[in-house]
């Protein structure tokens, strides 16, 4: 798989910190700690639409809406906007 960066990579720690990420679509979450993270995915109202589980150096491409937000349950979990091809 070939990854391109689209925005810098940051944690998003608790719902008040929850992003869009400039709106793109895919989002890499990493799970940077030896112990699990939660992953939390809301609409642009907050209400939350689902969440994930990330294991310890766990990395995924999360697709969303390009309004809906997301955030780590630690400061441990960094996000950015990805382009991905294969």
């Amino acid at each position: 798989m070939i990854v391109s960066p689209l925005t810098t990579e940051a944690a998003a720690n608790g719902s008040g910190a929850a992003s869009d990420f400039s709106r793109h679509a895919n989002v890499r979450a990493i799970n940077t700690a030896t112990a699990v993270g939660l992953v939390t995915k809301t609409d642009s109202a907050g209400v939350v639409l689902g969440t994930m589980t990330l294991a310890g150096g766990e990395s995924v491409i999360i697709h969303k809406a390009k309004s809906d937000k997301l955030f780590g349950g630690a400061a441990t979990i960094l996000f950015a906007a990805v382009d991905y091809k294969g």
